[in-house]
């Protein structure tokens, strides 16, 4: 649950409701290991979604990239919207948590969530 900060969530179109629901279960998944590998830190979707970790082809996330693919959006254009996305459905996940409190806040333009 989102305790403190913005708490407006953004639905997320174009995917049916089985994709929707396990991107969300692996969103669950990468927040419970980041928050045991870094219980007081600041994390983002960037974190376990970006950089190292951009190859979505053996993850439920792909079925955003593809979605903006079919549309005709270049690879780049694909990719950074379905990581805009992302985000907006990670939201939809810690503010459902039942069991763990967040923080959230945006620190250059990319929200941060923190568990208190």
């Amino acid at each position: 649950m989102i305790i403190n900060g913005n708490r407006r969530l953004i639905r997320v179109s174009g995917i049916s409701p089985i994709q929707e629901q396990e991107i969300l279960d692996f969103l669950q998944g990468a927040v419970y290991a980041c928050c045991a590998s870094k219980p007081n830190g600041w994390f983002s979707a960037r974190d376990f979604l970006g950089a190292g970790n951009s190859d979505w082809g053996d993850i439920p996330l792909q079925a955003l990239h593809n979605k903006h693919r079919l549309s005709g959006k270049s690879y780049v254009k694909a990719r950074d919207l379905a990581g805009k996305e992302a985000g907006k459905l990670l939201k939809r996940v810690i503010a459902n948590e039942l069991h763990k409190n967040f923080d959230t806040i945006v620190a250059k333009r990319i929200r941060q969530y923190k568990l208190v």
